[in-house]
C-alpha cells in the first residue's frame, strides 16, 4: 500500500513539473511578438522593439523618478502619466541613444539645468500638461538636435526668468518648439502665446503698470485663450502617433 501511495505521488509530481515548463514555456511565447521579445522590467515597464528601434514603455506606473537598472541603449522612453515632479541634474545621461522623451501628464514642477546632460541624439521632448512656471534656455543647450518641443497646458510665468527660453520658441527656424504655449501669469500676459509675445517687455520693471494706448486710456486687455484640439488634447507617438480627446 505505502509503494503504491508513493507511486502515485511520484506521478503527481512528475505530471506537476511537466506542466510547469510547458507553462513557462507558453508565457515566452507570450511575450514575443512579430517586432521581437517584450521584456519586463521593475514598476512592469516594458522594452519592445518596432522597426529596429527600441521603446521602454513605463506609463501610468505610479513613478516619482526615473529608476536604476533601465536599458541604456533605448531610442524612445515612454514616461507619460506617472508623478515625476522634479529633473534633476543627469536623470537622463545614461540614455544617449533616446531619440524621444514623452514626459507629459506628470507633476514636473522644475527642471535642473542639467537634467538632459547626454541626450545629443534627442529630437523629440514631450513636456506639456505638467505644472512648470519657469524654464531656461540652457535646460535645452545638451539637445542640440531637438526638433519637436511640446509645452503648452502648463502655467507658464511670463517675467525676466523666462526670457531665454521666449528668445529661444521665437527664433523662426524653430517651428515646432514651443507651440500653443501660453503665459499664466503675470495678469498682463495670461492667456498670450509665448511663440508670439513681445520678449522685450519680459524684463521690463514696469510690465505690472504698463499703459499701451487704447480707448479711455486703459490697459490692453489679455488676449483670450481659444480652445485648440491640439494644445487641450492629449498626444502621443507610441504606439502609434495618436491624439486623445476624450472629456476635453
Amino acid at each position: 500500500m505505502r509503494l503504491l501511495c508513493g507511486l502515485l505521488l511520484l506521478l503527481c509530481l512528475v505530471v506537476w513539473a511537466a506542466e510547469a515548463r510547458k507553462g513557462g514555456k507558453g508565457r515566452r511565447m507570450r511575450g514575443r511578438d512579430r517586432s521581437g521579445t517584450v521584456k519586463r522590467f521593475a514598476a512592469d515597464c516594458k522594452e519592445s522593439k518596432v522597426n529596429g528601434e527600441k521603446f521602454f514603455d513605463c506609463q501610468d506606473r505610479h513613478l516619482t523618478a526615473v529608476l536604476l537598472g533601465w536599458p541604456e541603449d533605448i531610442h524612445h522612453l515612454l514616461l507619460a502619466r506617472n508623478r515625476i515632479k522634479v529633473l534633476r541634474d543627469n536623470t537622463f545621461s545614461q540614455f544617449r541613444n533616446l531619440r524621444s522623451l514623452d514626459l507629459q501628464q506628470n507633476e514636473i514642477s522644475r527642471i535642473e539645468e542639467g537634467a538632459f546632460n547626454g541626450l545629443s541624439k534627442l529630437t523629440t521632448l514631450l513636456l506639456q500638461h505638467n505644472r512648470l512656471q519657469l524654464a531656461s534656455e540652457d535646460m535645452l543647450i545638451p539637445m542640440p538636435q531637438l526638433k519637436y518641443l511640446r509645452l503648452h497646458d502648463n502655467p507658464w510665468r511670463c517675467d525676466c526668468q523666462l526670457d531665454s527660453l521666449v528668445r529661444f520658441i521665437q527664433v523662426p527656424s524653430n517651428r515646432n518648439i514651443g507651440n500653443y504655449a501660453r503665459c499664466a501669469e503675470p495678469r498682463e500676459f495670461s492667456g498670450r502665446q509665448m511663440k508670439k509675445l513681445d520678449a522685450e517687455l519680459l524684463c521690463s520693471p514696469q510690465t505690472e503698470n504698463i499703459l499701451i494706448p487704447y480707448p479711455g486710456n486703459q490697459p490692453l486687455p489679455a488676449s483670450q485663450k481659444k480652445s485648440d484640439a491640439t494644445s487641450l488634447c492629449h498626444t502621443y507617438v507610441h504606439p502609434v502617433p495618436r491624439m486623445d480627446c476624450r472629456n476635453r
